[in-house]
């Protein structure tokens, strides 16, 4: 029992460790994403709407 606990622990922190460090770093990447993000999407609908 004390064996399959600890690996839950671990798993749980394992996971919980990586979904903090993906959140923060998303949040801190967001600012520079936002504009990067809206000019590829600009780019991905003239390229759409030309090819129609």
């Amino acid at each position: 029992m004390s064996t399959e606990m600890t690996v839950a622990f671990i798993v749980l922190a394992v996971w919980s460790a990586v979904f903090t460090a993906a959140y923060i770093g998303e949040r801190y990447r967001n600012r520079k994403l936002r504009n990067a993000l809206k000019k590829k999407r600009s780019r991905y609908i003239r390229e759409v709407s030309y090819g129609n």
